[in-house]
């Protein structure tokens, strides 16, 4: 019923935005009633989802919230999947080996999982709150909250990744599973809870687009920080926001615009304003949303602000 059944659902306009909430009936088998929410608001590329699920069996259950998004996959050595990690820290579950499992590799506190030619899903205990999938020109990335006390299933897996490409025969191991294109899944877990009649679980994703494929370092609420080519003399780092408006960085008595109208730009920053807190203010400047740095390379002492 959860997968396959009927939603009833709702509408409910705001005065930026609007919200659809979609909700199952009640489900016999795991006890649970599902309802997804999904808030857009005017003038940004993202949007918030909020997955809650209600207890309405007469006992208590036991489950893991989990959302799964489905993405058409690059060729192998265009792009793929990020993952931040806690404290660079790379721990792996093989989950289930198709015709083997993805590989992934390390970078500072990012895992890579590049498009490759295999059926397979990966699993990432360490996981810190935020994953990305860049291809065909653009980059998807989800921020979540990662419970670092509470159990998760799978081996304790944050994340998971699914990949899958076209195959000549079915795969008899996986029910027949015969994939005919390629298809990435970036899959975020909830933690295992067990819920007494009535009492529910939430898990909250907030999800945004931007151009380019550029391996991702970071990601916020307001946009995801990539790596493009160095400009100047400085390194460089370049910002891709989801909501128009300027990147400044907060200093008692002055402003740094780094970015205007929404547009991604690569930027030089002096060594010393790395870990300054940033925001994405409106052009009216009244809203701020939170960004922050969570990394930032070391720049030339002479390169431009």
């Amino acid at each position: 019923m959860l997968d396959s059944g009927a939603y009833a659902w709702r509408r409910v306009d705001h005065a930026v935005g609007v919200t659809i909430a979609l909700m199952s009936g009640a489900d016999p088998r795991t006890g649970l009633r599902i309802t997804r929410e999904l808030t857009l608001r005017d003038g940004e590329a993202s949007y918030d989802l909020s997955l809650r699920a209600e207890n309405t069996a007469d006992r208590p259950v036991s489950w893991s919230l989990w959302n799964v998004t489905q993405r058409r996959a690059g060729d192998p050595g265009d792009g793929g999947v990020w993952v931040g990690l806690d404290r660079g820290d790379l721990e792996l579950v093989e989950l289930v080996p198709g015709t083997g499992v993805p590989t992934a590799e390390r970078s500072g506190d990012t895992a890579f999982v590049p498009h490759q030619d295999v059926v397979g899903k990966l699993g990432f205990p360490t996981a810190a709150g935020w994953l990305a999938h860049g291809a065909h020109g653009s980059t998807t990335s989800q921020a979540f909250r990662v419970e670092r006390d509470r159990t998760y299933p799978d081996g304790g897996s944050r994340v998971e990744v699914w990949m899958e490409h076209p195959l000549d025969a079915p795969l008899v191991h996986l029910d027949g599973l015969q994939p005919t294109s390629r298809i990435v899944e970036i899959e975020v877990l909830g933690p295992r809870v067990e819920l007494a009649p009535g009492e529910s679980m939430e898990l909250r994703i907030t999800t945004g687009i931007g151009e380019g494929t550029e391996p991702v370092t970071a990601v916020s609420d307001a946009g995801h920080w990539g790596s493009p080519a160095p400009a100047g003399n400085g390194s460089a780092i370049g910002f891709f926001p989801y909501v128009t408006g300027s990147l400044q960085v907060e200093r008692t008595g002055e402003e740094l615009t780094l970015v205007n109208a929404g547009s991604p730009v690569a930027v030089s920053v002096r060594a010393d304003l790395r870990g300054e807190p940033l925001r994405v203010c409106s052009d009216d400047g009244m809203t701020a949303w939170a960004a922050g740095i969570l990394a930032m390379p070391d720049h030339d002492e002479g390169a431009d602000r």
